[in-house]
């Protein structure tokens, strides 16, 4: 009489069978390894305790052990592609691939974007004080930081180009968002 496979062996089955089809594309682009991505699946299916296919922000959080902040929020929507509240597998897999590619200049935009609410790729030097404040979670903003950018500004307006550029310059700038995405790293891609 054959033995039973182990669950293991039913879940590595299962996502070989069902899943890398889906997201082989996904991989490729993201240069991830089978391993790699069927341990994104096993994380997933481990945050996802009341097996309805999704997680939320909330166990977002609590997988990379992050404090709960506008900016982190935003980070959960660049994963959940269907604003939604919650997450299923494949936005999870692309949130991860797209967030695991970001340099200090893609959260720089990101960060930007978020407070460019006219969307005319123009802040003033108070809403990038607001945006460094959300940023790094604090009351008042680094002050050698905000003069930093007062010098890429023009009438006390800088340009989406001028921020990504003054951020590239001062990459302390977007540090915690960095810090994030090095723990999301580190929790969902190294053993």
């Amino acid at each position: 009489m054959g033995s039973r496979p182990s669950r293991d062996e039913e879940a590595k089955t299962f996502f070989r069978d069902e899943i890398i089809p889906i997201i082989a594309d996904l991989m490729q682009t993201s240069q991830l390894t089978d391993d790699e991505a069927f341990k994104l699946f096993t994380i997933f299916t481990s945050m996802d305790k009341d097996r309805n296919g999704s997680f939320s922000c909330a166990e977002f959080h609590q997988l990379l052990d992050i404090k709960h902040s506008l900016i982190s929020e935003r980070l959960f929507l660049v994963i959940d592609l269907n604003s939604s509240d919650n997450v299923g597998f494949l936005d999870f897999f692309r949130g991860v691939c797209k967030l695991k590619s970001f340099q200090v200049k893609d959260f720089a935009k990101f960060a930007f974007k978020i407070f460019d609410v006219d969307d005319k790729d123009n802040l003033s030097i108070y809403e990038c004080d607001a945006l460094l404040r959300m940023v790094t979670g604090k009351k008042s903003s680094d002050q050698t930081v905000i003069r930093h950018i007062e010098g890429y500004c023009r009438n006390d307006m800088i340009s989406l180009d001028r921020f990504i550029e003054a951020a590239g310059e001062n990459t302390g700038m977007m540090q915690p968002l960095v810090d994030v995405q090095e723990k999301l790293r580190l929790a969902l891609l190294e053993e």
